[in-house]
């Protein structure tokens, strides 16, 4: 494989193109269409005029349901933009009804944040517009809905999240009232709800008691869990893959994976959308969109209108434009009831690649079909050249899957202890405002450790076999080796019925492809040869950065609101040697037939140690950064709290502030600026087993998120008497063993109860759903059930 002249130059080639695909992938994650600032024609989607709207609805400020600026500027807003639509509206063949809709209700979500969770709600306030022909009037119809939120957490404007998907919806409606062009079908529902952040009550209230709820057939959740960058679509279905056809024949834009699909209906990622509101409780099927560059935002006074550019806007724009008119066109909208998967990727966000979840095992299992005959045609080759059994060649390959089974177990290892030591030492997280070190802390000593395994597996083979090997042949039985492993893991995925197989079934398509190509060559340690394998490996390589770069755009801001527990060093440790070994993987066979590692070794271990060194010595492993260009802020919440708890002497109240951390990270620095920290009353395992949620209110949304939250004592805050939380029985009726409570609660806008019952006692039943249900314990045995009270 590698040519025999001008080995050096042959190896930094490989380098190089490793390099070339990672800068090719980075640059198609940042490429954004040119933005729309003129409103010609009139059915064009405009990127200026919906951050017109932005700015608008964001100069109110945060937006939290139930407050002023959320209930009333904001619904006002919506309202005059969509009456202005229509009233300087061009097109005489489409009207649009606006409703404001008012809703009350509860329901229980399963297994939300791994516990469940009930609500009630009342009051919530939902801005809904529907496009109609206006000679169809008074027919009822198939609708497409369209949705976004308006609300916000109380700590940011909510510029992304989500109303820049607002402002989306707004210019779209615009551009269909003014087309002449676009046919309905189907009638467009356009649903600005304004409760989602505190657990998607909105939603909820408009799917089961709207009436138009029943028509709709099909819709598209506009999301984020960022600011800026392009919108991926993540969730899909279930089944209907006529929907996301529609997105893959209409998308100019698409950028989406089925594999990001599977990790966050895993679970892993801690955040839930109406989506599931959607597929839960109204029984229809859809798409799942959301901003996911800096998260580091998210959730933040830094998310507003200046840090989405025009050509995120414009791209969105373009985007779900496209598939709303597709869908709205569509005959027959929803008759199609397939339950079958897809298997979907879009290729640098160029084009959507997708066929059905059978035909990805087909591909999948023409890929490992096509791997073991390589591998045999080889060993029966080689062995014949050799002269030697084929159960030698056959240990060869063996041996190589060994070599690379122990370099992941080894790597894995030693970044888990390199983690769990920065940890220790108080210098977690260092890679937070700047990923790039990433690389270097656990990339680099993963790319060493491979080389040293490479080099051992390399003098083992002449022991254990007794041969002399030519570097064909070891360069040749690494790759089958590379192969069978990646194959074994291909297989593993497609029979537990994971469709991301497919990012282990194309990369074998490529060395495959060489190899049949090369067959035909008279020499493989030619030029030639050499140069089709490296051209080939471009593809799977910018495959696998592209792909790898996502996951780490998403999960690195995570790292700093997943808690307090568990050290992400560890997490990412882990990821960065198995993202490492995956893009290297078809580069094994060339790196092997180095014979002098001196250097390469050298130069891993001087960065390495000088990456440590500068973490440590010159100060710069401090993990976030407050500059306004491109802010990494550390999330601590601070409550200035008002409580009352039982003690030996009766009921006390008292007041103080509760610290409530996010992320793993606690630097010396804040107990320099604060010393009041240090004096501080940390909940630990014994207070929470104590006391119900350790004493003090709920910090996240689970009885474990108080654990490790600090409280110092100091003056009660002025709360006024309304605003006061206060729960009073109104009625006992007891019967037999069974005891009915009616509770009376009182407070401000939303409300959190966490009740757990006394020991022999069983809640059975209540009002808020159909049954009384939680995954929550506070002590062993002992169940707790979480519930939520919003008002808008």
């Amino acid at each position: 494989m590698v040519p025999s002249s001008c080995r050096f130059l042959a190896f930094s080639l490989t380098i190089s193109i490793v390099l070339l695909s990672w800068f090719l992938a980075q640059y198609f994650h940042t490429r954004l269409p040119t933005a729309v600032t003129k409103i010609s024609p009139a059915d064009k989607f405009v990127a200026a005029a919906a951050k017109s709207h932005l700015d608008r609805l964001t100069n109110y400020g945060p937006r939290p349901t139930g407050s002023y600026e959320n209930e009333v500027q904001a619904v006002r807003f919506l309202v005059s933009r969509l009456e202005r639509i229509a009233r300087q509206a061009n097109s005489s063949r489409i009207g649009m009804e606006v409703d404001v809709q008012t809703v009350d209700g509860s329901f229980y979500l399963d297994k939300f944040a791994g516990v469940g969770l009930a609500q009630q709600y009342s009051g919530l306030q939902n801005v809904v517009a529907r496009l109609a022909p206006k000679s169809d009037k008074f027919i009822k119809r198939p609708a497409v809905l369209i949705n976004c939120h308006f609300d916000s957490v109380p700590q940011g404007p909510g510029a992304s999240d989500d109303g820049v998907s607002c402002a989306v919806m707004l210019e779209i409606v615009r551009v269909i009232m003014n087309s002449k062009r676009i046919i309905l079908n189907n009638d467009i529902i356009f649903l600005f709800n304004g409760a989602e952040e505190y657990i998607l009550p909105a939603s909820h209230g408009f799917i089961t008691k709207h009436p138009w709820a029943s028509d709709i057939k099909a819709f598209l959740n506009l999301e984020a869990a960022g600011s800026g960058g392009r919108e991926l679509l993540f969730q899909s279905g279930p089944g209907h893959s006529w929907l996301l056809q529609a997105y893959i024949r209409s998308a100019p834009h698409p950028f989406g994976s089925v594999l990001g699909q599977e990790i966050f209906q895993s679970g892993i990622i801690p955040s839930d959308t109406d989506f599931r509101i959607f597929r839960d409780f109204g029984q229809i099927p859809g798409l799942d969109i959301a901003f996911v560059k800096e998260g580091f935002v998210y959730h933040t006074e830094f998310d507003t209108s200046d840090r989405v550019p025009l050509g995120t806007i414009q791209r969105a724009g373009d985007n779900v434009l496209a598939v709303t008119v597709r869908l709205a066109r569509k005959k027959n909208l929803g008759l199609d009831s397939s339950n079958s998967s897809a298997v979907f990727y879009d290729l640098l966000g160029l084009k959507m690649i997708s066929y059905s979840s059978w035909a990805g095992v087909v591909l999948n299992m023409v890929a490992i079909a096509l791997t073991c005959a390589m591998i045999h045609e080889d060993v029966q080759k080689f062995s014949k050249k050799m002269d030697v059994e084929t159960k030698v060649c056959l240990k060869v390959i063996l041996l190589f899957m060994l070599t690379e089974c122990l370099s992941v177990v080894v790597s894995v290892a030693c970044n888990a202890l390199l983690g769990l030591t920065l940890g220790m030492l108080g210098y977690s997280m260092t890679w937070y405002s700047r990923p790039t070190l990433l690389f270097f802390l656990y990339s680099v000593p993963t790319i060493y450790i491979i080389l040293f395994m490479l080099q051992q597996a390399k003098l083992y083979l002449v022991k254990w076999t007794k041969l002399q090997p030519t570097e064909l042949f070891i360069e040749r039985f690494y790759l089958h080796a590379m192969s069978l492993v990646f194959a074994a893991l291909c297989l593993l995925l497609t029979v537990t019925g994971f469709n991301s197989a497919f990012v282990f079934s194309t990369s074998l398509l490529f060395p495959a492809a060489w190899w049949i190509t090369a067959k035909y060559l008279a020499n493989y340690r030619s030029w030639k040869s050499f140069l089709l394998y490296n051209l080939l490996q471009i593809v799977p390589l910018t495959m696998w950065s592209y792909m790898i770069q996502l996951i780490m755009m998403i999960f690195v801001p995570i790292m700093g609101r997943r808690g307090v527990s568990g050290n992400p060093d560890i997490i990412l440790g882990v990821a960065s040697a198995i993202f490492t070994i995956s893009v290297f993987q078809f580069v094994f066979p060339i790196i092997i037939s180095i014979r002098k590692q001196f250097f390469l070794k050298t130069v891993c271990a001087i960065s390495f140690f000088l990456t440590l060194l500068i973490i440590t010595m010159f100060g710069k492993g401090f993990p976030y950064s407050g500059d306004h260009s491109s802010p990494t802020p550390q999330r601590i919440s601070v409550y200035h709290t008002l409580r009352t708890i039982p003690t030996s002497q009766g009921l006390v109240t008292d007041g103080g502030f509760l610290i409530g951390r996010w992320d793993y990270h606690w630097s010396h620095l804040l107990t320099e600026h604060v010393p009041e920290y240090s004096s501080g009353q940390v909940m630990d395992l014994a207070a929470c087993q104590a006391r119900l949620g350790c004493g003090v209110p709920m910090h996240g949304r689970t009885l474990k998120g108080n654990e490790g939250t600090l409280w110092l004592n100091t003056s009660q805050p002025r709360i006024d008497l309304a605003r006061q939380t206060r729960l009073q029985e109104v009625s006992r009726v007891v019967s037999g063993d069974q005891t009915n409570l009616t509770l009376d609660v009182s407070g401000p806008s939303r409300i959190m109860l966490v009740l757990a019952p006394l020991p022999g006692v069983k809640i059975t039943a209540w009002s808020l759903s159909e049954t009384a249900s939680t995954s929550m314990e506070w002590r062993v045995g002992v169940p707790a059930y979480s519930i939520q009270l919003v008002r808008g």
